[in-house]
């Protein structure tokens, strides 16, 4: 998947591929970033492309993360870490809201991380997520971005750090949410002497 744009059903097909090959690693990273949606508590991802005209269109071209999520959690071994960075929904939801940017957004719902599974998404359920205002990163990316090369920093920490930089920056009109079932530690990248987490 990496490098590459996805579009209608070759989205669809890419996630499956991606959950089959999941099992033969130790950390398995999804990110998304696009157009994240809700129905009946349900969280989908959009491909590239026109959005769902209806709740049924949505269900028959959208992927649902929360079976992609279950799917990495049947895994035995290793950690599974699902970014969501969707910034905005269709107005046939509710609970739509207005982005700064002008767009009717909706959050997407609710998920408990699994055993082994570390899941983060921009914005919390029914929220809002900033697009970026046409930067190359939306507010959640660029702080991810700028955070995750901290040297034995727990992922806990790290999300912390992101949601804090966040709700800072959009004055708390987007507050990234997280879950983390995780055994031991992760770290996306180790201390110098290989470790995680403080000394």
């Amino acid at each position: 998947m990496r490098g590459k744009t996805w579009t209608g059903m070759g989205f669809v097909t890419a996630l499956a591929s991606f959950t089959r090959q999941a099992r033969d690693s130790d950390v398995r990273l999804l990110y998304y970033a696009g157009h994240g949606m809700q129905v009946d508590g349900r969280n989908y991802l959009n491909p590239v492309g026109p959005l769902p005209a209806s709740e049924h269109d949505l269900r028959a071209k959208a992927v649902d993360v929360d079976v992609v999520i279950t799917t990495l959690s049947h895994l035995d071994q290793g950690v599974s870490i699902v970014i969501v960075d969707a910034c905005r929904s269709n107005p046939f939801l509710g609970a739509v809201r207005v982005t700064r940017s002008g767009r009717a957004s909706a959050g997407v719902g609710d998920i408990t991380a699994p055993r082994g599974t570390v899941v983060a998404f921009a914005t919390g359920p029914d929220g809002i997520a900033e697009d970026g205002l046409g930067a190359r990163h939306s507010s959640f990316t660029r702080h991810l971005l700028q955070d995750i090369t901290h040297p034995g920093q727990p992922i806990e920490t790290l999300f912390k750090r992101v949601r804090s930089a966040v709700v800072s920056e959009t004055a708390r009109a987007q507050q990234p949410w997280f879950s983390t079932n995780l055994v031991g530690d992760f770290c996306f990248v180790a201390r110098g002497d290989g470790g995680c987490g403080p000394v």
